[in-house]
């Protein structure tokens, strides 16, 4: 749950960003804050889970349904960025068909997310739980220790994020 709270939340300063720019009509900017989310949240994540997962497990297994859920999220994303672009360099739609093209897909990949969240964490929950890892006695963080680590990584992820915007 602290996972898919941090990755909710950890884009927020993204959808400020967002939310300022399109207000002010730099769509540009928008998609590029976005793009650039996605590729830090994807790529550097992914890398450094695998880097300091290995420093201290020879072998790593992940969980299959959830790399799916993940993968078909992530693909209905890209799917949703590209269209309205492509469309509009394509055939010059109207300014006011390509918004209601963008409102239309982001309420569409906001439920997507929204039932993306209730599948992992209410309805298939046994699907994403780890009995491998509750087995093998490792105990529990402290409370305080998680909360700092989560606070720097999402700090961390943040500056990763804008350096790859400024890009």
């Amino acid at each position: 749950v602290g996972g898919l709270l941090n990755a909710t939340l950890g884009n927020l300063t993204e959808l400020v960003i967002a939310l300022t720019a399109l207000r002010a009509g730099q769509y540009m900017l928008v998609k590029a804050s976005i793009a650039g989310a996605i590729v830090t949240n994807t790529l550097f994540m992914l890398g450094a889970s695998f880097l300091l997962g290995g420093l201290k497990h020879h072998v790593q297994e992940y969980n299959r349904v959830s790399a799916r859920v993940q993968a078909a999220l992530l693909f209905l994303a890209t799917l949703e960025l590209l269209v309205p672009s492509a469309l509009a360099e394509k055939d010059r739609a109207p300014v006011e068909v390509m918004q209601a093209l963008s409102l239309g897909l982001a309420v569409l990949l906001i439920v997507a997310y929204a039932l993306g969240m209730l599948f992992s964490l209410k309805t298939h929950r046994d699907l994403f739980a780890s009995p491998e890892h509750a087995e093998s006695g490792e105990a529990p963080w402290p409370l305080g220790l998680a909360l700092v680590t989560l606070a720097g990584v999402t700090v961390l992820v943040a500056l990763v994020s804008e350096v790859f915007v400024e890009s």
